[in-house]
C-alpha cells in the first residue's frame, strides 16, 4: 500500500510539473503573439506633417528634407494661394520625393485629417503636452504599456520660429507633444531641429525598416513625377493653371497675401 501511495504521489507531482511547464509555455507564446500583434499595429501607424506659419524659406526646405528622411507619407500645405513652387531652399532636392496635399484653410485640413483617422498633434511645451521620451511597460506586454503617440494616425504640426504655435492652430490640435531638455541653457529648439527629433522618435517607435545604404550615404530612389507629388491629379492641374495665369499677369511676390501660413514671406 505504501508503495502504491508513493507511486501515485510521484505521478501526480509529474503531472503537476508538466501542467506548470505547459502553462509557462502557453503564457510565453501568448506574450509573443501579443507582442507581434502590437508591433504590427505600430508599424501600421501613419505619419503626416502639416506646414503652417513657418516664415523662413530655408526652414521649409529643411523640414521637407527631414520629413522625407523619416518616412512622412504626405505634407499638408495650407493657404488660399494655390502655388506649388513654394520656397524649398534647403531641401536639397528631397521635395521631389515628397507627396503634397493642399487645403485652403486650417479647418479644411483638420476636417480631412479627422475624416481619415488622423489626430492633429502640436509640438509645443504645453502643460498637458506628452513627453516624447516617456515610455514604460513590461517586456512583451500587451495593454500594460505607455507611449506618447496615442491610438490614431498622427499629423505633426510645428510652430512658428518666433512665437510657436498660433492660437488658431492650438484650437484645432487634438493633443501636444514636447521634447525634454536636460540643461537650462536654452528655452527651446529651433523648428527644424525640433522636427528632426520628433519625427525620428516616432519613426523609431513605429519600427519601419531602415532605408538601404551604400558606402557612407543612403540610397536615393527615383524622384516622383509631378502628378505623383500631389494628392490628386486635379490638384496638380489646378496648380498648373494658377501658375500659368499668374505668369501671364506677371504677378510679383509682394502680391501674395501675407497671412496665408505657408505662403508667408
Amino acid at each position: 500500500i505504501s508503495c502504491s501511495v508513493a507511486t501515485c504521489s510521484t505521478g501526480d507531482m509529474d503531472h503537476a510539473r508538466m501542467a506548470k511547464v505547459a502553462g509557462v509555455v502557453m503564457g510565453v507564446l501568448g506574450l509573443w503573439a501579443a507582442h507581434r500583434c502590437t508591433k504590427a499595429r505600430r508599424s501600421g501607424r501613419r505619419l503626416k506633417l502639416l506646414i503652417h506659419g513657418v516664415q523662413k524659406r530655408q526652414n521649409i526646405g529643411s523640414l521637407l528634407r527631414v520629413a522625407v528622411a523619416m518616412g512622412v507619407e504626405e505634407v499638408l500645405l495650407v493657404g488660399k494661394n494655390e502655388r506649388k513652387d513654394f520656397g524649398t531652399f534647403g531641401a536639397h532636392g528631397t521635395q521631389k520625393h515628397a507627396r503634397f496635399a493642399h487645403h485652403h484653410t486650417l479647418a479644411d485640413a483638420k476636417q480631412h485629417l479627422k475624416d481619415t483617422g488622423f489626430d492633429l498633434v502640436g509640438v509645443e511645451i504645453m502643460p498637458d503636452a506628452r513627453n516624447i521620451a516617456s515610455y514604460w511597460g513590461l517586456p512583451f506586454s500587451f495593454g500594460l504599456t505607455y507611449h506618447p503617440w496615442g491610438s490614431n494616425h498622427i499629423c505633426i504640426v510645428m510652430g512658428n520660429e518666433g512665437y510657436g504655435l498660433h492660437d488658431c492652430i492650438k484650437a484645432l490640435c487634438d493633443w501636444y507633444v514636447y521634447i525634454p531638455q536636460y540643461s537650462q541653457g536654452t528655452a527651446s529648439l529651433n523648428v527644424t531641429s525640433a522636427a528632426a527629433v520628433i519625427l525620428s522618435h516616432f519613426a523609431m517607435w513605429r519600427g519601419h525598416q531602415e532605408g538601404k545604404r551604400e558606402g557612407e550615404k543612403f540610397v536615393v530612389d527615383t524622384p516622383l513625377s509631378e502628378k505623383e507629388r500631389y494628392e490628386e491629379s486635379n490638384q496638380h492641374d489646378a496648380f498648373e493653371a494658377v501658375r500659368r495665369e499668374r505668369a501671364e499677369k506677371a504677378l510679383l511676390e509682394d502680391d501674395y497675401d501675407q497671412e496665408d501660413g505657408l505662403f508667408d514671406e
